[in-house]
């Protein structure tokens, strides 16, 4: 009896503490070793934002990416998960965010990738890309994902606009990483999303493409688009708008092509 309940006491303490601690050390080691040198290779290949930087904040992005691929449950939708995607997809969220202290967008756990345009149940519509709150999921088609990156300078990219409306929701849900922009600049952007907004939906010419007016969710997508896809004409034709960014996003890019 003294045998089986010294067992009993054994497995319970394992649960309470052998179990965790193992995550912790699995979690440690994965934060201590660095990305496997073929996702490095893929960085290379793929990434021109990444090629850009220097070889200190390289190694920051590979971490960044790294952790990113680790936290997230990949899932494919009539597709095979595969090292590039999660590489590429990773990238973009860590491009977004780089300026920022580390972020994993916590809320969104989930990263479902589909081969192509899929219907959506809820809406009936066909989508190339969404957030779903309730499910904490990105979804992505992923030829239209790899057409938006092969051409980096025409101020659409589905990684980005997607991974957007992630960084945006997480900035309001309540959790470790929310409250992520600065007042004062998102308060500025706020201020002048409203005016260009209008402008939009009025009819008349933008450098912002239409879609922008649809609401403020997806003009702050749109802009993110732009942001990095055009940075210096976008600089140029809308300072205000494009320097609030600058302010949220805690990143310059125009300013790192000149």
């Amino acid at each position: 009896m003294d045998v089986l309940l010294a067992a009993i006491v054994i497995i319970g303490l394992f649960y309470l503490i052998g179990r965790p601690l193992l995550g912790i050390l699995g979690l440690l080691g994965h934060t201590l070793s660095g990305l496997p040198e073929a996702q490095k290779r893929l960085l290379l290949h793929h990434i021109p934002y990444y090629i850009a930087l220097s070889q200190l904040d390289r190694t920051r992005f590979e971490k960044r990416v790294k952790e990113f691929i680790y936290e997230k449950e990949w899932l494919g939708r009539g597709i095979s998960i595969t090292d590039e995607m999660k590489v590429r997809i990773a990238a973009v969220a860590v491009q977004l965010t780089f300026g920022m202290s580390p972020l994993l967008l916590l809320h969104f756990r989930k990263i479902v990738v589909r081969p192509t345009t899929y219907r959506n149940r809820r809406t009936g519509m066909e989508h190339v890309g969404e957030v779903i709150l309730g499910q904490g999921a990105v979804v992505l088609a992923w030829d239209r994902f790899l057409r938006d990156e092969a051409i980096p300078n025409d101020g659409r990219n589905l990684g980005l606009h997607e991974m957007a409306h992630a960084l945006w929701f997480e900035h309001v849900i309540p959790n470790a990483e929310d409250e992520l922009f600065a007042p004062a600049a998102e308060a500025e952007w706020r201020r002048l999303s409203k005016e260009h907004i209008a402008i939009i939906r009025s009819g008349e010419t933008h450098f912002l493409r239409d879609y922008a007016g649809t609401n403020e969710a997806e003009f702050f997508a749109v802009c993110v688009e732009y942001f990095f896809e055009q940075a210096i004409a976008f600089r140029k034709a809308e300072p205000e708008l494009y320097q609030a960014l600058v302010g949220m996003l805690k990143q310059d890019p125009a300013a790192a092509v000149c």
